[in-house]
């Protein structure tokens, strides 16, 4: 085998080795048993949404989940964008929240962070591949507190919930196109059956 192409044969394959993964045990339990549940959540979130939301607030949700996602090595996520939250089902059947501001962005290790950082609820976490599919893991928290990093949470959150208000999230992340992403959060802790957190630029 000639030397050169044997180099970068090597190098190919240590660089696809060392993009970085969740292993399965590093997400809680409860949060794998949502992502087990993820397509139920989203059917009952939706039934209720395009039932029963306002037709603007139908239109804006039909707009936001159309597009099929890039394959996660295709994806372009770091960057600033503009966010807002969608809940669906439960308290009520589809409510939608003015923008905020989030951004992705890649650390020193390659580990991409994502922050929303606006607004009285904040969002805090990272994004890496999973079994095929971008994971998002992270924490809620209000303005004003200090967030909880996901790795620092317990496996079991508590009836009452974690200190300092913090809640935990898990999320399966879509970029159906270069200016917009969803993060798709099944049985979130609070109000709904299913939120959307719609990034577009």
């Amino acid at each position: 085998m000639n030397r050169t192409f044997y180099i970068l044969t090597v190098a190919a394959a240590l660089a696809v080795i060392s993009i970085p993964l969740f292993a399965a045990e590093t997400i809680r339990t409860e949060d794998r048993m949502r992502l087990d549940a993820y397509d139920a959540a989203l059917g009952r979130g939706l039934s209720q949404a395009l039932t029963g939301g306002a037709p603007e607030d139908v239109r804006l949700l039909t707009q936001m989940m159309r597009g099929t996602p890039l394959p996660p090595q295709e994806t372009t996520l770091e960057g600033e964008w503009a966010c807002r939250t969608v809940k669906m089902g439960k308290t009520t059947p589809l409510t939608v929240y003015q923008p905020f501001n989030c951004t992705i962005a890649r650390d020193g290790e390659g580990v991409l962070h994502l922050t929303k950082d606006s607004g009285s609820q904040r969002k805090s976490g990272i994004i890496r591949e999973v079994e095929g599919r971008m994971i998002y893991l992270g924490t809620s928290y209000v303005e004003g507190s200090e967030p909880v990093a996901y790795p620092d949470l317990p496996d079991l959150t508590a009836p009452g919930g974690l200190p300092d208000r913090t809640l935990p999230d898990v999320a399966v992340v879509e970029q159906p196109g270069p200016d917009h992403v969803r993060i798709m959060f099944p049985s979130p802790w609070l109000e709904s059956e299913f939120d959307i957190l719609d990034l577009v630029r």
